[in-house]
């Protein structure tokens, strides 16, 4: 049996190659953000490094006063699709589905970009 005693435990992936965020993805989160459901989805990147693992340090900007956490369904894509056909042919590339924590300084919402809420960065 392995001793874990001071041993990390990282994220549940290597290699990340990008992380694709859908923003306001389904109806009640849209409303208690006071938007409405956006027409077509709300597609943002966040850099490979902001995962981490489940102890890792999380570093808040300065200016922030409050940190926004959700938790996620995050959808493991294992292989690369392109012009896929079918909702089928789509999930023939899911690897797996993990619990995702998605951390960011609540001083950037309110902007127009969902890009500009950037994520806390790993540290």
């Amino acid at each position: 049996m392995l001793d874990a005693t001071g041993l990390r435990v990282g994220p549940p992936l290597a290699r990340i190659g990008k992380v694709v965020c859908i923003g306001l993805n389904y109806h009640d989160h849209a409303r208690e953000t006071g938007a409405e459901p956006p027409a077509e989805p709300v597609i943002f990147f966040k850099a490979a490094d902001t995962v981490v693992g489940p102890n890792d340090t999380v570093l808040v900007p300065r200016k922030s006063t409050k940190t926004d956490w959700e938790v996620e369904l995050a959808v493991v894509i294992g292989r690369t699709a392109r012009y896929l056909d079918s909702a089928e042919e789509a999930l023939a590339h899911v690897a797996g589905y993990a619990v995702a924590h998605d951390m960011r300084p609540a001083c950037a919402w309110g902007r127009r970009s969902p890009a500009s809420a950037r994520s806390c960065a790993s540290g």
